[in-house]
């Protein structure tokens, strides 16, 4: 059996979390505009910033 993952985020480019639920915790999640990391395979894009989660 696969467990569905509800959850998933980037942070600071390139750490990646999954879950079942965000508890707020170290990363906080806040809008785009709080972010300003590119993404190592494709610099248009934002991976995340310092301390900031983007869920996915």
């Amino acid at each position: 059996m696969y467990k569905i993952i509800v959850k998933a985020g980037l942070e600071a480019r390139v750490q990646c979390f999954c879950g079942d639920f965000y508890d707020g915790g170290v990363g906080r999640h806040l809008g785009s505009e709080y972010c300003s990391a590119s993404c190592p395979g494709n610099n248009s894009q934002i991976c995340g910033g310092s301390w900031v989660l983007i869920c996915i």
